[in-house]
């Protein structure tokens, strides 16, 4: 690749220029522990766009993921009280 700048003082090419194009990390979950009172905490990283957390009690039903917190501003750590449950999974997918 090349590039040619310009303005109102004339033009300039520049050299050769190799490019990299990094394919987007999807978001995950990550650091997952139990903290006091059955909090658990854990860390969503991956992408830099939306992303939802979702929630269920049950795996065997397309249906039962019920969305907990939406993230819009990159990777954070998250504390979810609810974990009163007798079984509880996450997962996490780009917000649409």
């Amino acid at each position: 690749y090349s590039v040619i700048l310009s303005n109102f003082a004339g033009a300039v090419t520049n050299t050769v220029a190799n490019v990299t194009v990094a394919p987007p990390v999807p978001p995950h979950l990550d650091l997952l522990r139990e903290i006091s009172s059955g909090t658990l905490r854990f860390r969503l990283q991956g992408s830099t766009q939306a992303q939802v957390i979702e929630v269920s009690s049950n795996l065997s039903a397309v249906t039962a993921w019920s969305p907990i917190f939406t993230n819009t501003n990159g990777p954070l750590n998250y504390l979810d009280p609810a974990t009163n449950q007798a079984r509880r999974f996450y997962r996490t997918k780009l917000f649409p």
